[in-house]
């Protein structure tokens, strides 16, 4: 099957709360699903949701430690939301609008 470049996907967006391994399995679909040719070239992002703003170098760490483990080439996003305190479909919807 051929898929042209306007139907390619562009991005792909986990958001990941961290503790389980929920976020291990959504890293791996997305690893096996650019392998795709539809998705070949899609960005991956995982993305986190910090209410603690001390807490975001530990889960740096800790996503970086994962990703390296795994081996998959993904862009990490803390978001900081000590401060506003939005609620998480808010930021969702924000961070994510032009995702695929």
């Amino acid at each position: 099957m051929c898929v042209s470049a306007s139907a390619r996907k562009k991005t792909i967006d986990i958001w990941w709360r961290g503790g389980t391994n929920n976020g291990h399995l959504a890293l791996l679909f997305s690893k096996f699903l650019s392998l795709s040719p539809e998705w070949n070239q899609a960005h991956i992002r995982l993305l986190v949701v910090s209410n603690d703003g001390t807490k975001i170098p530990y889960i740096q760490r800790k996503i970086d430690a994962i990703l390296s483990k795994m081996r998959i080439d993904v862009e990490s996003k803390i978001i900081n939301n000590q401060l506003e305190q939005r609620p998480i479909n808010d930021i969702i919807r924000a961070e994510s609008k032009n995702t695929d």
